[in-house]
C-alpha cells in the first residue's frame, strides 16, 4: 500500500530538521558554574575573561551574549524578595509637601506650573479641519 502524501511529507520534515541544541542546556550549564562566576567577579576579573576561560575549558558552550544575559538575569538582578522589600512602602513614610493635593501654585516649582494651553495639550489633541488663522501667525 502506498503512503499518503501527508505521511511522506511528515517523514521528510523529520528527516531534514537539524538537531538544535536546547536553549535550556545553556541555562543549566550556566547555573552549574554560577558560584564560580560570582567568585571570579568578586575577585575583579572581567566578564569576558571569565567567559573565555570557561568556554575554552568546555564549562560553557554558549556564546558570550548568552553568557552575559545569564549573568544579568541570575547574578546582577536582585532576587524577588529584594524587589518586594524595595517596593514596599513604610507606614512611617512622610510625603513631600510638593506632592500633596492641596499645594498652591506659589509652593510649586516654576517648571511644574502649566498654562491653560499646556493643560489642554495634556488633555488630548483635537483636530479641526478649519485652520485658526490666529494660531498660524
Amino acid at each position: 500500500m502506498a503512503k499518503s502524501y501527508i505521511e511522506e511529507l511528515g517523514a521528510w520534515v523529520k528527516q531534514r530538521e537539524p538537531v538544535k541544541p536546547r536553549q535550556e542546556s545553556a541555562t543549566v550549564a550556566f547555573l552549574a558554574v554560577k558560584e564560580n562566576v560570582v567568585e571570579a567577579l568578586a575577585a575583579g576579573y572581567a566578564l569576558t575573561t571569565i567567559w573565555e576561560h570557561m568556554h575554552e575549558s568546555g564549562l560553557i558552550k554558549s556564546g558570550y551574549e548568552t553568557f552575559r544575559k545569564h549573568v544579568r538575569r541570575y547574578i546582577q538582578s536582585p532576587s524577588p524578595e529584594a524587589k518586594a522589600t524595595r517596593n514596599a512602602v513604610s507606614p512611617n513614610t512622610v510625603k513631600s509637601p510638593h506632592k500633596t493635593a492641596d499645594a498652591t501654585s506659589k509652593e510649586m516649582p516654576q517648571a511644574a506650573r502649566m498654562s491653560a494651553a499646556e493643560s489642554d495639550i495634556l488633555k488630548g489633541f483635537r483636530f479641526s479641519p478649519v485652520p485658526n488663522k490666529e494660531e498660524l501667525f
